[in-house]
C-alpha cells in the first residue's frame, strides 16, 4: 500500500527527496518503502503521505468521493 502511494507520486514526477521532505522521512526511507523493503512508518508520516497522494493524485479519489457523497 505505502509503496503504491510512493510509486504514484514518483510517476507524477516527484523525486524521492521531495516526497521525503514533504512527509518528514529521509530519502533512503522513501526508497526502501518504494522497493517494499520497509513496510511501516510512523503515523504522522503515513498521514502526510496519504495527504500528499490525495493532493497530487486526485484522480485516484474521484470515484470514492462521489460514492461517499451519495451515502
Amino acid at each position: 500500500m505505502l509503496s503504491e502511494l510512493i510509486g504514484d507520486l514518483v510517476a507524477k514526477e516527484m523525486s524521492e527527496t521531495d516526497i521525503a521532505l514533504r512527509i518528514g522521512l529521509s530519502q533512503p526511507s522513501v526508497n526502501r518503502i518504494k522497493k517494499g523493503k520497509q513496510q511501516s512508518i510512523n503515523f504522522s508520516a503515513a498521514d502526510a503521505l496519504r495527504a500528499l497522494h490525495r493532493e497530487k493524485c486526485p484522480e485516484r479519489y474521484a470515484g470514492k468521493l462521489s460514492k461517499q457523497a451519495a451515502a
